[in-house]
């Protein structure tokens, strides 16, 4: 990667700085990449539940009608425990997978600012985690819900339906798919929260080297074709991102932006929103002058804010 001395970019102190929105965007790129790995671990290592439950349901089920035990008292507090037991909470253990996106996200500001401007307790960095902690349990705990209402739906059923074991190994290992996609989703969505989380906090850091009227942030990462249908090779964004990608935001103006993605539309945190591959990087208005960046005005806001919403 191309690294130069800009003694001008950041207002004067010569040190060394990726000097432009290319360089920038290929460090977004780098981490939205990582982060793609981190997910794609983290999916593979997720335990298989359905062995567990199938065994439940063997020592419960009757061969000659084919019914669960009309006598067990199926309830959400029996079906929470069996999947406890059948390691259902091992999915929601990400602590070390929001530190590497934290740690990512250092390193990346380290790239492009001295070393010694970035360390875990100017960025509050457990402060950070335990916020995106706090945002993605409740979107475990929706994960828990959906699977714990679908195998007590399927265990009340079959204690009036005969049910061939097969065809409930099914229904479990579907719901399962379902419910491991959600979670790597929540886990996806959380580390691209925690690298926004802490530029922020970067921001502030930055603010006290180089302390300007308004804070400016870079907002990175992959561009491509806009819609939900992915062409081979070819990336797929938000319309409400392609209005804002590779340009330069005000900090006091994230809070007009608005994804209409219900219950992410905090852009600061979730940017387009769900799944959003882009990055916040804090920059200098220097910066942005020196290189040419475009800025997010009110009327940019204005179409990304229609193209949310369909318009």
């Amino acid at each position: 990667m191309s690294i130069s001395k800009t003694p001008d970019l950041f207002g004067g102190d010569v040190f060394t700085s990726l000097d432009q929105p290319d360089a920038i965007t290929s460090l977004n790129v780098n981490q939205e990449e990582t982060f793609r790995k981190m997910t794609d671990t983290y999916q593979s290592s997720l335990k298989n539940v359905v062995p567990a439950l199938m065994d439940f349901v063997k020592v419960n089920y009757s061969d000659k009608n084919k019914l669960f035990s009309p006598g067990a008292a199926v309830s959400v507090q029996m079906v929470t425990d069996l999947l406890a037991r059948a390691g259902l909470g091992q999915w929601f253990q990400i602590d070390p997978y929001l530190l590497g996106a934290a740690q990512t996200s250092i390193d990346a500001l380290k790239d492009i600012y001295p070393e010694m401007m970035f360390t875990p307790d100017n960025l509050s960095l457990q402060q950070s985690i335990q916020q995106t902690k706090s945002v993605t349990d409740l979107e475990f705990g929706r994960v828990s819900s959906a699977m714990t209402r679908a195998v007590m739906n399927e265990l009340l059923s079959m204690q009036l339906i005969p049910r061939p074991l097969k065809a409930v190994s099914a229904v479990f290992a579907g719901q399962q798919h379902i419910s491991k996609n959600h979670a790597s989703t929540v886990l996806n969505t959380a580390m691209a929260m925690q690298q926004r989380t802490t530029s922020i906090a970067g921001g502030k850091a930055l603010n006290k080297a180089f302390p300007e009227k308004e804070r400016w942030f870079f907002y990175g990462g992959p561009t491509g074709q806009v819609g939900s249908k992915r062409a081979k090779g070819v990336g797929v964004i938000r319309p409400f991102c392609s209005h804002l990608v590779n340009s330069a935001i005000r900090q006091k103006d994230m809070g007009k932006l608005n994804n209409n993605n219900k219950g992410a539309q905090d852009f600061s945190l979730y940017g387009g929103g769900y799944n959003c591959r882009h990055s916040l990087t804090p920059v200098t208005e220097t910066w942005v002058k020196v290189t040419k960046t475009p800025r997010v005005d009110s009327k940019t806001i204005d179409r990304a804010n229609r193209a949310a919403k369909g318009g």
